[in-house]
């Protein structure tokens, strides 16, 4: 386990690396290239994704069986949820594959662990930071006040309220005025490059990702 100012992080099976931070937790695989001359492919998951990855190696394992039954050829392919494919092997996301029970036991441990871990690891720097988890209902009460236009920020460092501002207004953008436009600040204030991983991130997560950058701007409570 590593530990840096607000952050810890462990290594799970299939090289999963499982991160925490005050703000939530994420799990995070990196496939190499086939050689130096590529560049990898990273998947990352968050928390609020990992139960829907849960459900989606479960259905496309069953899928798996019922086309291995049903299909007449030894070899085939299919499209699964969450980007997955279906295939006479089993079923594969990038480089991670199950082609058996037992690999799917293995994987749904590992998923259903990082739930748990990732918890009690984000817990853990709270309470180094002396701060506590806000409930359901305050988390409500400020996404409410958000949408209204109220400004959220409590920090009295300036070049860090800042920031927290021009956060509220990209995550603002998002519910309100569409993903082209919101690519459109994401390219202005971050670059090319975090605008196609926001792209990527709609495509692979749909719009659960605006409701997730909302609740890490919501719930920060800022510092000084």
């Amino acid at each position: 386990m590593s530990l840096d100012a607000i952050e810890l992080s462990e290594t799970l099976a299939f090289k999963g690396k499982l991160t925490a931070r005050e703000s939530g937790f994420d799990l995070t695989y990196y496939f190499p290239g086939p050689d130096r001359r590529y560049n990898g492919t990273i998947l990352k998951i968050d928390s609020s994704m990992l139960e829907q990855y849960i459900t989606a190696w479960q259905d496309n394992w069953h899928m798996y069986h019922t086309l291995r039954a049903s299909v007449q050829s030894t070899s085939f392919s299919a499209s699964g949820t969450l980007g997955m494919t279906i295939d006479s092997r089993g079923v594969r996301l990038y480089q991670l594959r199950v082609e058996s029970d037992s690999d799917l036991g293995i994987m749904l441990d590992t998923l259903r662990y990082a739930q748990m871990r990732g918890a009690a690891l984000r817990s853990d720097i709270l309470s180094r930071l002396g701060r506590t988890e806000m409930s359901a209902d305050e988390k409500l009460m400020r996404f409410t006040r958000f949408m209204n236009g109220e400004d959220m920020s409590v920090c009295t460092n300036p070049l860090v309220s800042k920031e927290i501002t021009i956060a509220l207004l990209l995550v603002r953008s998002k519910l309100k005025i569409g993903i082209n436009s919101c690519r459109h600040h994401v390219s202005n204030w971050f670059g090319k490059q975090a605008a196609q991983d926001f792209m990527e991130d709609i495509r692979r997560h749909g719009l659960e990702v605006f409701c997730e950058q909302a609740t890490f701007i919501i719930s920060w409570q800022g510092r000084s």
